[in-house]
């Protein structure tokens, strides 16, 4: 038997080798995130966060899998690939991603859009990763496949006296990525690099007011103008609405849209232009937590004060200020906010009222400075809890604990009104509904649909349900509207005089009929213990189904 010895030089350049190897595989691999990660955010805002992802994983596995099993192509072919595929992936992203949204199937869209665009780049790149892979997108790609192209031609030349490739079949596919170049009208649209605002489509009367990436997406402040409202009679128009990915967060209707109660006159954005109401009445119905038990009364020559997670357009937060409530905001999405101020109205309530962060870390930081000091901070009387966004909600500002802290920094007849959009028999609400009877003892629901809902259809209905819970134990019971709850407006006047036609019997929300201390086990909603996430992705296709009825599909299509 015969071993081999290395000696030191041997092993030193062995190490080398290795590292290269491994640091190039290493480079191949961060790639492969970064793309799937850039498609999955330009994806996010034509199919929302849960349908974008429902399928991802799987595509990228078994294109992994093909990868490792097939033979692969020449390393030459797959920088050129590479390097064509993933320049022109913003915009192959874009277009496929809207045909495949107009096609109207919340599951097979997004699904088309992974075979089609993520598929190939994540073959080649995992091919790439197999032989010893060294990656920059794009422009490195190309520097590459042009190294080969080169050290093949200097070859020929050496050998032949002359170039056998002409300069025509050799750069042939630059030509894909310059069309995107040189013809504007191939670009994607995407407007949140855009310098100038506002945009106007030329496909359709819908001017971008501003477009910004962010936390929680791409917001999208946009307006539908009034331009074809005497040739398309049904056409949506007259209205501003603020989207975050593939879900609205509100809107108000404008131009000759705005009306008030006595012509008072409108509210007004920064820039002046008149606000009217609201376009989703289940922001107005949030506003009923100031009918609760006495709520809207002053103690001691004080008005209550009220905390609002979750601002999206500011119509609450705005509502509950024009009542002389001292309010305080949490708002996660820094964008969403300074949106809401600049062209909703929303007026800033101090810098000592506003928290740009997540509610769980500010609520956990509250509860501590009241343990630390009983007397400072002074507690809320009313509490307006809607989170909703990218076609869900998150499920840690819906656990028992969360409940249970935000219940301390409540006074003892606090009330609150939790917002939450699905069907009333799916596993979700349910979850919801158990939770908040779980931490607060009482609840109520109401839907904010303007008409009513057919009795066979309440548990497949997806409605915006808001909860109304109370601390206190005397019954939860709301006092008559009246004029001044109304705030000049028509639709207030609509909502609020009209509460009982929308109660919905916490029975249904809960399925009473098949109720048990098993079932409330499954339902309960703990840090350690949370589905809520996982049966919302049941509700997300639907959710997308609404939003492509709600608006045209040139809203969902510019961003």
């Amino acid at each position: 038997m015969h071993t081999h010895v290395y000696g030191p030089g041997q092993i030193v350049l062995a190490l080398q080798k290795n590292g290269q190897a491994l640091s190039s595989i290493l480079a191949a691999t961060l790639g492969l995130l970064l793309f799937i990660a850039a498609y999955k955010r330009a994806l996010d805002p034509l199919f929302g966060s849960t349908l974008t992802e429902r399928y991802l994983d799987l595509v990228v596995h078994s294109c992994t899998a093909l990868a490792i099993i097939f033979p692969r192509p020449a390393i030459r072919r797959l920088f050129l690939g590479l390097a064509v595929l993933v320049q022109i992936a913003p915009h192959t992203t874009y277009w496929v991603g809207i045909h495949a949204a107009r096609y109207g199937d919340p599951a097979i869209g997004p699904f088309i859009c992974h075979i089609l665009v993520l598929a190939p780049v994540v073959h080649l790149l995992v091919s790439l990763i197999m032989y010893f892979g060294f990656l920059f997108l794009g422009i490195l790609a190309y520097a590459g496949w042009m190294g080969f192209c080169l050290a093949e031609d200097k070859h020929r030349f050496m050998h032949n006296g002359h170039q056998v490739v002409g300069l025509t079949k050799r750069y042939l596919p630059l030509l894909l990525p310059a069309t995107f170049l040189f013809f504007p009208a191939m670009r994607t649209p995407t407007l949140s690099e855009f310098e100038e605002f506002p945009y106007h489509s030329v496909q359709y009367p819908l001017r971008i007011l501003s477009s910004q990436e962010s936390i929680t997406g791409i917001i999208v402040v946009g307006e539908l103008l009034d331009t074809l409202k005497d040739t398309v009679p049904d056409a949506l128009h007259s209205l501003r609405y603020l989207r975050a990915s593939h879900s609205l967060l509100g809107g108000v209707w404008t131009g000759e849209a705005v009306v008030t109660m006595g012509n008072v006159p409108p509210r007004t954005d920064e820039l002046g232009t008149h606000l009217g109401d609201s376009i989703y009445s289940a922001f107005v119905l949030q506003e009923a937590v100031r009918l609760i038990n006495g709520t809207s009364e002053c103690s001691g020559g004080h008005c209550e004060k009220a905390l609002v997670i979750g601002v999206g357009a500011g119509v609450v937060a705005d509502a509950l200020a024009h009542h002389g409530i001292s309010t305080t905001l949490v708002e996660i999405d820094p964008a969403v906010y300074y949106a809401a101020r600049r062209y909703f109205g929303l007026k800033h309530p101090g810098d000592d009222n506003v928290f740009l962060e997540d509610a769980r870390g500010w609520l956990q930081r509250r509860v501590a400075t009241l343990l630390a000091s009983p007397s400072n901070p002074s507690k809320f009387d009313m509490v307006v809890h809607d989170c909703f966004s990218g076609g869900g909600v998150p499920g840690h500002l819906y656990t028992i604990e969360f409940w249970n802290e935000l219940k301390k920094i409540m006074t003892s007849r606090g009330v609150i009104a939790v917002n939450f959009a699905g069907k009333l028999g799916s596993m979700s609400s349910r979850a919801v509904a158990t939770t908040l009877l779980k931490a607060f003892g009482q609840c109520r629901a109401f839907h904010d649909h303007l008409g009513a809902i057919p009795d066979q259809n309440l548990h497949d209905e997806f409605v915006n349900i808001v909860f109304f819970c109370s601390k206190s134990a005397s019954p939860l019971a709301f006092r008559p509207s009246v004029e001044g709850d109304y705030l000049h407006s028509y639709l207030r006047r609509h909502v609020l005089s009209d509460l009982e036609r929308r109660e919905l019997p916490i029975s249904i929300v809960r399925n009473a009929s098949v109720w048990s201390e098993e079932a409330e086990e499954v339902f309960l909603l703990t840090d350690k213990d949370n589905r809520l996430n996982e049966w919302q992705r049941v509700d997300a296709a639907e959710h997308w189904r609404i939003m492509r009825k709600v608006m045209p599909d040139i809203v969902w299509e510019t961003f």
